[in-house]
């Protein structure tokens, strides 16, 4: 095990900020953090200035719609990277074919579809070590 892996199996709490100005896809992404990764402290930005201000405080995980209303995506993935440049994200979208790989930063961890529940659970799993559900 690597020492950033060990690092996180030994947090206990982990503290997540979701940038989603969608509350149903929140609420989801919310459940199935809380279902995998508890306990848990979630944040959430819906807008640029929610997003800057939430930037402030470090975070051990950052999963991101790509595609919000008053954000251009590059900006969007530029501003998480020069503020929180170790800390992994996690981007969703509903259509990822669209999404300019040139556009994304090495915290990058993972690209997934919205609503690829299975995807998400995968990357969270493999991120934090997690042992799969019985």
């Amino acid at each position: 095990m690597s020492n950033s892996q060990q690092a996180r199996a030994k947090k206990s709490v982990i503290n997540v900020l979701v940038v989603e100005d969608n509350d149903t896809d929140f609420l989801l992404i919310q459940r199935k953090l809380l279902k995998l990764l508890t306990p848990t402290i979630i944040d959430r930005a819906t807008n640029r200035n929610e997003l800057h201000v939430a930037l402030l405080a470090a975070r051990d995980l950052i999963v991101t719609d790509y595609h919000l209303a008053d954000i251009e995506e590059r900006e969007l993935i530029t501003a998480i990277h020069a503020a929180q440049p170790a800390t992994p994200c996690l981007i969703l979208s509903g259509s990822i074919d669209h999404i300019d790989a040139r556009d994304l930063q090495e915290n990058v961890i993972a690209v997934i579809e919205k609503g690829d529940s299975a995807a998400l659970e995968k990357a969270l799993r493999d991120y934090f070590d997690e042992p799969a559900a019985p």
